[in-house]
């Protein structure tokens, strides 16, 4: 009888040990350094500003481990609590809460049943508000000054106005309420103004479209003496300096030359109106079309008249 006692608590010893190390093992992966999981992909999920989302994380415990969680990263903008529900079926839930700032995404990771983190996105939807920006559009044109001053209705005035995201086009500025300057660019722009009034509440316009094309041209240039040395600046217009000129067609006035800085330089030799056409480059670029060279071809008009008689 002493025999099978002393047997039987070291089976007990034994068996305890075992139940101790088995423990350890399974518990291990939570005390190792952590790891991105290989048993769960990323998350994602979308929520209402201020309102609660459910993520349905059952692939994230695969049954062998002590399951899912804790919540390791917290998010910035909102909580996040984990949830087994023990019920047929089986579902392992994260509630995600968003606590109603301007925040427009948030954030935060979990253990799966290994102890690796799962990282999940949120994205937040603005939240419903009765303000509305005017005006609808702006229209731009390379070259040619703009100004637009926004307005607000349905809020708590005074209102604040800020660039959300998005690019104010190249040569234009956002000061206050107003939005002006003069594009030094052509093609595409977008950009989100944040509209917010006294109270907090705010809501976001978009404006966007295609700036125009300059509009080149020459400005119309003062008449020359025959038979005396002259330089005379040709002055492009519209779209953006530095211009760069060349002789498209026509006839220059006698003896002179066109430079490629748009100056008509030389000595005429005979009175007369000369009519000829530049082409006309401007710096204007459109960053959709990177190297698309813009320019236009101008009429140009130069007269040579005798120098006036001193007496």
């Amino acid at each position: 009888m002493q025999v099978k006692s002393t047997i039987r608590a070291g089976f007990s010893r034994f068996f305890a040990l075992a139940l101790i190390l088995c423990a350890s093992l399974a518990w291990a992966p939570l005390a190792s350094a952590q790891h991105t999981s290989l048993l769960c992909p990323q998350q994602s999920a979308t929520v209402a500003n201020g309102g609660s989302v459910e993520i349905d994380i059952t692939d994230c415990s695969d049954g062998f481990g002590p399951g899912s969680g804790p919540v390791q990263i917290s998010p910035a903008n909102g909580t996040a609590v984990m949830a087994d529900v023990f019920l047929p079926p089986v579902f392992n839930i994260v509630t995600y809460t968003h606590n109603g700032n301007a925040a427009i995404s948030d954030t935060f990771g979990f253990n799966d049943e290994y102890g690796n983190v799962v990282m999940v996105n949120i994205t937040i939807t603005p939240a419903a508000s009765a303000i509305v920006v005017s005006p609808a559009s702006i229209s731009l044109q390379t070259g040619v000054f703009s100004s637009t001053v926004l307005t607000s209705t349905g809020g708590t005035a005074p209102y604040s106005y800020s660039l959300n995201s998005g690019t104010i086009p190249a040569g234009m500025t956002l000061s206050g309420a107003t939005v002006s300057g003069t594009p030094t660019q052509r093609g595409p722009f977008s950009f989100t103004i944040r509209s917010q009034d006294a109270g907090g509440d705010f809501v976001l316009k978009t404006y966007g479209g295609t700036i125009a094309d300059p509009v080149l041209g020459v400005a119309p240039p003062a008449p020359l003496l025959v038979n005396v040395a002259s330089t005379l600046q040709l002055a492009g217009t519209g779209g953006s300096a530095p211009y760069a000129f060349s002789l498209s067609s026509g006839t220059l006035p006698t003896g002179t030359a066109l430079q490629s800085n748009g100056q008509l330089t030389g000595t005429p030799t005979a009175t007369g109106t000369f009519n000829f056409s530049v082409i006309v480059n401007d710096s204007t670029v459109d960053p959709s079309c990177p190297g698309c060279d813009f320019f236009s071809i101008v009429p140009v008009s130069v007269t040579v008249i005798a120098a006036p008689n001193l007496t």
